[in-house]
């Protein structure tokens, strides 16, 4: 092994992510009834000590998914990532307590936040229909299944509210896109929102009592599935759906252990890297958990099944790898099981 992998093994083994952030002059701060942190300064900011790793959608330093205390060491100085390596390394030498692990450390006792779902609207949905159809060329019986399952409805404010049940058919997670793409004045990407208290061992999913289940990163993109299966004249509840709605692959097992029936899985994440890490690490985790049945790597052409689903249904053709469309229809392409 080298002497700059022995060195990065060190680091990422023995210095403790969120004590040194601390050191640096930031303010981590348990979430998520102590599974993660958040960060005081950088509401973005996710910290997860099972990894010693965090997530900062601003980063431009690796994988911003799973970003480790070189990469934060990187950001906080300014310095390159050799620099970084060789300033954590000669910290290490004196073994001083904020760079001493503590990863076997108690996860601190947070009270758990109450779980409201948003107030629905009494009209008539017209927001995220006329959003859903318009925009994100969802099928309109697609979005009326998921409304009258209780997957899906519009709150007093517009927005499309996805909601996630537990094992007792108890709704437990909640994600909110507003509707419309337009971003708002001091922001850098359009309105959503994890309702607080949501429990991400669930996240958002749709059972249909299938032996398939598709996964995808956002709840659009499933419903973007449907829609595909849909156009080709395949019945959508042939399938189970899972949206992850965020980094974690916890939904993934939790959703397997109380479905045994599935013995198929379509992994769906985005084609781009981070849905290419998502798919190796759903991969492992399924094998270590000693998943029998079939794993399918199902990438979209294009970025992501919305995309797809827009690009056929806009521009009446069909998505070649290299992200053209043909003047020919052939749907089958972008959704073959």
């Amino acid at each position: 092994m080298a002497k700059s992998s022995r060195a990065v093994e060190r680091i990422l083994k023995e210095i403790d992510l969120i004590e040194y952030m601390r050191n640096c002059g930031y303010t981590p701060y348990p979430m998520g009834n102590g599974r993660y942190y958040g960060l005081k300064e950088y509401n973005s900011v996710r910290i997860y000590p099972d990894t010693n790793t965090y997530f900062h959608p601003g980063s431009g330093n690796g994988d911003p998914r799973r970003l480790n205390v070189i990469n934060f060491a990187e950001w906080h100085f300014g310095i390159s990532n050799n620099e970084a390596i060789n300033m954590l390394v000669k910290g290490l030498r004196d073994k001083p307590e904020y760079l001493t692990s503590k990863v076997k450390r108690e996860t601190p006792t947070v009270e758990k936040q109450e779980f409201v779902l948003p107030e629905k609207t009494t009209g008539n949905y017209k927001h995220i229909y006329a959003y859903l159809i318009k925009t994100r060329c969802i099928s309109k019986t697609v979005i009326t299944d998921m409304i009258k399952r209780g997957y899906l409805y519009e709150d007093i404010r517009g927005n499309s509210t996805f909601v996630g049940f537990n094992n007792d058919d108890k709704a437990c997670f909640c994600f909110q896109r507003g509707s419309s793409d337009k971003i708002p004045e001091g922001h850098n990407r359009a309105f959503t929102k994890i309702i607080t208290g949501s429990d991400f061992d669930f996240a958002w999913s749709v059972c249909n009592n299938s032996n398939k289940l598709f996964v995808t990163e956002a709840c659009i993109d499933s419903m973007s599935a449907m829609t595909l299966f849909e156009l080709h004249n395949r019945n959508p509840n042939d399938c189970d759906y899972l949206a992850t709605c965020g980094p974690s692959l916890r939904p993934l097992v939790n959703y397997l252990d109380n479905h045994p029936n599935i013995n198929r899985i379509y992994l769906g994440f985005d084609n781009d890297a981070v849905g290419d890490k998502y798919r190796l690490r759903a991969a492992q985790i399924l094998k270590d958990k000693g998943y029998k049945g079939d794993i399918v790597n199902k990438p979209p052409l294009t970025k992501d099944f919305n995309e797809d689903l827009k690009a056929v249904s806009q521009h009446n053709g069909v998505i070649s790898p290299e992200n053209n469309i043909s003047k020919t229809i052939n749907i089958e392409r972008t959704i073959q099981l």
